[in-house]
């Protein structure tokens, strides 16, 4: 049902042919590699745009902006507002990627019954 909806809203977009919509904080399966993208922006942005996507996810947008503000006009940016300042990622990561965004986002652990 909230996809049919998301596809409603960008059916709604009044444009002309030369516009993207980023996706934020909205349950997609675009994103095919974003390690890719990271480590070949430019190529990764080649293949979206010669698929002809039209839509990216807010993932996608961070890594690329500077090329999709380059290319299209206009950047539609569909915003979840269920989501206050945190939102999910709907990324597929490689083991190695994963544990280094866990540990870099962790808590740190603090010793029992260390002084302060």
């Amino acid at each position: 049902m909230f996809e049919k909806y998301v596809q409603s809203v960008l059916a709604k977009i009044p444009t002309g042919e030369n516009f993207v919509a980023v996706l934020k904080g909205i349950p997609s399966d675009l994103a095919e590699d974003l390690e890719a993208a990271a480590a070949n922006p430019l190529k990764y942005f080649n293949a979206a745009v010669s698929a002809g996507r039209k839509n990216f996810t807010y993932e996608e947008f961070l890594l690329l902006k500077d090329f999709l503000a380059a290319q299209f006009d206009e950047i539609f940016m569909l915003n979840n507002n269920l989501y206050i300042s945190q939102y999910p990622i709907e990324s597929k990561f490689s083991a190695g990627t994963l544990a280094n965004l866990l540990e870099h986002f962790s808590e740190p652990e603090i010793e029992q019954g260390r002084d302060r």
